[in-house]
């Protein structure tokens, strides 16, 4: 009869655990969906290195 009382705290526990993981992966997942929002509200075009030559031999960089 242990073997009966081990095999329901067992199954609990399974439970438990399945329960904090889905709780957890549910978390991950919106913080991942929030954070993909606030990125597109942010930041439409990717910053690029640009430069100009306003004469032969000189040029100007900047970072956009």
């Amino acid at each position: 009869m242990v073997t009966l009382g081990l095999r329901q705290e067992i199954e609990e526990s399974n439970h438990t655990l399945e329960d904090n993981v889905n709780r957890q992966v549910a978390e991950i997942m919106e913080a991942a969906e929030f954070e993909e929002e606030q990125g597109k509200e942010t930041d439409t075009q990717p910053r690029t290195w640009n430069f100009s030559m306003p004469f032969a031999g000189v040029r100007y960089y900047s970072y956009d």
